[in-house]
């Protein structure tokens, strides 16, 4: 049971990882590149996600290296972890601006 409750804790750091991953490819690169929105519009649409992206890596990293004292990976970047009440505090802004966006 424990050895299926960890895999699945990596499975689903892996699959966030590879969604933040697409988002930043499809995403913040193009608007980086052939800016459609101003630096303030495109740090309220994504802004820490490419620190929240190392973060979990490295979360991943730490999960994979032992997978026998999992929590002690999570206590090692919790005081990271503070850097989704960022996101969540943003993420309201984010998505009122996608809807003008989307109208416009």
């Amino acid at each position: 049971m424990r050895h299926r409750a960890i895999q699945e804790i990596l499975t689903s750091e892996a699959n966030y990882l590879h969604h933040l991953e697409l988002i930043m490819t499809y995403f913040m690169e193009p608007l980086k590149s052939k800016p459609f929105v101003s630096h303030a519009m495109y740090m309220m649409l994504f802004g820490n996600m490419e620190t929240l992206y190392r973060v979990n890596g490295e979360l991943l990293n730490e999960l994979k290296q032992d997978t026998d004292n999992v929590a002690e990976a999570f206590l090692k970047l919790a005081p990271f972890f503070k850097l989704y009440s960022v996101y969540a505090y943003d993420y309201r802004q984010a998505i009122t601006l996608l809807q003008v966006l989307h109208l416009n």
